[in-house]
């Protein structure tokens, strides 16, 4: 009985951190997405033609690099051109990037040897907000 009591409790335990551990991921949180006025953007990007659900490389790549600049910025911007469902995965052309802060342009001049950089003016934009704890984070949302 002590040892049927003990294997239930054991299992309990991995119930409720498996749960706390999905609900700290944002699996119970539902994806907001809006309209409203973004911007300006200015942005240090690689372009990637490929599968969109490999951009996730291509942000890590950009970001570790401007880490290694000196760069520090914790917004991820991507533009994603092509509609999925029409074109091909090895045709589907990207920008994979991270927003600059004002205090980093006086270092654009260096930045421009390594990255694309570009400007996006403020408008309406249609975002998506969802909580952001680690790179599962993307595959949960």
């Amino acid at each position: 009985m002590r040892r049927a009591t003990g294997i239930l409790v054991v299992i309990l335990i991995g119930i409720v951190l498996v749960l706390g551990f999905t609900a700290y991921m944002g699996v119970f949180s539902k994806v907001a997405v809006n309209e409203v006025k973004t911007g300006p953007y200015t942005y240090a990007y690689m372009s990637f033609v490929g599968p969109y659900d490999k951009t996730g490389a291509v942000f890590n790549r950009v970001h570790q690099s401007l880490e290694r600049d000196g760069i520090k910025t914790q917004k991820a911007l991507g533009v994603y051109y092509d509609d999925p469902k029409s074109v091909p995965p090895n045709k589907q052309r990207s920008d994979c990037g991270w927003v600059l802060e004002a205090s980093d342009f006086g270092k654009l001049p260096k930045l421009l040897e390594k990255y694309s950089i570009r400007t996006l003016p403020a408008k309406d934009r249609v975002t998506a907000v969802f909580p952001l704890r680690n790179s599962f984070s993307y595959m949960v949302g």
